[in-house]
């Protein structure tokens, strides 16, 4: 028997809110994306939910989330929240910790005062944006950057709000202050969807309960761009996508991957390229690139589908990689858009276990490369393969597997979350259970 949540009591309240922590600015078209989804998870929980985004500190608000998603007609269904713990440097971190302990800590009256605070507090949920990496984290800024983000989490489940950490990964840790930080938050939240088994047995090692950590793909492997648009009509197998990333250990690939391009060329494998810009920190790399490919007298072009003028970043970004045959992604969400686009991928992962165990959930492990030394020949080999019949089948074979899957999940959050809002209210009066 199919699960069914009820959420009637919802439906009458003048309009609910779900809040979305953790949202960052769209310049990222992987993080805008999510973003979409992320809200399209809240509106299947409660269709006429108002949409409160906590931004990230120093961050914006996605514009996709508020235009892209056709949430609603009215106006004030999304709106934007300020961070609920900042931390800015010097004495005013150490001053914002303790106040954020004392709204953690202290009786409601005190907790629910201040700019967020109450949105977060009467939530029918709060969700943090898929994407988010509960690992990697070195030093103190960026553990301090863990706790701000982290907080909104924590101060709802402190408010006995159901909390979600939607399509994200779990470690690896840093160090053991990181692990141990990661560890309190986890344990507090009624939901954690992680992305692959990794995540999954890091997060149990923490000591979460099983039944609340729900196995996913991520979240945007469940786009469903139209099919119409997905044939081979304006599909160029000759041309190859290339989507770089401004990190030191990329940037020292760079040689190699000319040479990769410049072989790809010579043997007629792929005689055209286009250097796709996935976010605009990466600009300036991807228009190095693209120089230095038109020196090597590679037919080259810079493409940014931000600029496309479509309102939602991921339908821009699609439309781009389908004019190519196949993609180099040196991003993880740059190569799961090459596979909606019907192009099949060859990833060089930076981030360590993320993109590998993404990819080895949908049973393509072989696409994803480390970025080493001497790996040269081994993209190569990976280009050619992906020309190769049946390739394009793969991988759309693992899209719709992964989009069943990550609804499925969907449906098992929906049903913990639903749990944890009937504990709160306590029991039914009208159930024949009741005393």
């Amino acid at each position: 028997m199919k699960y069914e949540p009820d959420y009637q009591s919802l439906l009458t309240q003048p309009q609910p809110t779900i809040v979305l922590s953790n949202v960052y600015s769209d310049s990222n078209l992987g993080g805008a994306a999510i973003t979409e989804l992320t809200a399209r998870f809240a509106r299947r929980l409660v269709p006429n939910a108002r949409l409160a985004l906590i931004t990230v500190p120093s961050g914006v608000a996605s514009r996709s989330a508020g235009r892209g998603l056709e949430v609603s007609a009215d106006p004030g269904s999304v709106l934007t929240v300020p961070p609920l713990l900042s931390t800015p440097g010097g004495i005013r971190t150490i001053i914002g910790i303790a106040a954020g302990l004392v709204r953690l800590l202290g009786p409601r009256v005190v907790r629910e005062r201040g700019d967020g605070f109450p949105e977060v507090a009467s939530a029918v949920a709060v969700v943090s944006k898929g994407g988010y990496l509960f690992g990697y984290r070195a030093g103190m800024k960026s553990l301090l950057g863990l706790l701000a983000t982290s907080y909104p989490l924590l101060f709802a489940a402190r408010s006995g709000v159901p909390t979600l950490a939607y399509s994200t990964s779990v470690g690896p840790f840093s160090n053991r202050l990181h692990r141990w930080i990661v560890g309190v938050v986890l344990r507090r939240l009624t939901a954690i969807g992680v992305r692959d088994v990794g995540s999954r047995r890091r997060t149990l090692e923490l000591g979460v309960p099983s039944d609340r950590v729900v196995l996913m793909p991520d979240c945007v492997l469940s786009w469903e761009p139209p099919r119409e648009k997905a044939d081979d009509e304006e599909r160029d197998r000759e041309r190859l996508s290339i989507v770089v990333r401004d990190v030191p250990e990329l940037r020292g690939l760079l040689s190699e991957l000319l040479e990769v391009l410049h072989r790809c060329d010579d043997e007629g494998v792929y005689t055209s390229f286009q250097v796709v810009v996935q976010s605009l920190e990466d600009l300036s790399i991807s228009t190095e690139l693209t120089t230095q490919m038109q020196d090597l007298g590679l037919r080259a072009i810079c493409v940014n589908p931000a600029d496309s003028g479509l309102d939602s970043s991921a339908e821009a970004a699609l439309n781009t990689y389908r004019r190519s045959g196949a993609t180099l992604s040196l991003r993880l969400h740059g190569a799961i858009f090459s596979m909606l686009a019907g192009a099949p991928p060859v990833v060089i992962a930076a981030d360590p276990g993320k993109a590998e165990g993404v990819f080895a959930g949908l049973g393509l492990g072989d696409l994803v490369l480390a970025p080493s030394s001497g790996v040269a020949d081994n993209i190569f080999a990976r280009l050619v393969d992906a020309k190769r019949p049946g390739a394009v089948q793969r991988v759309q074979s693992a899209i719709a597997q992964a989009a069943r899957e990550v609804d499925e999940a969907e449906a098992r959050i929906e049903e913990l979350i639903e749990r944890h809002r009937q504990r709160r209210r306590g029991p039914d009066p009208d159930s024949p259970r009741s005393p």
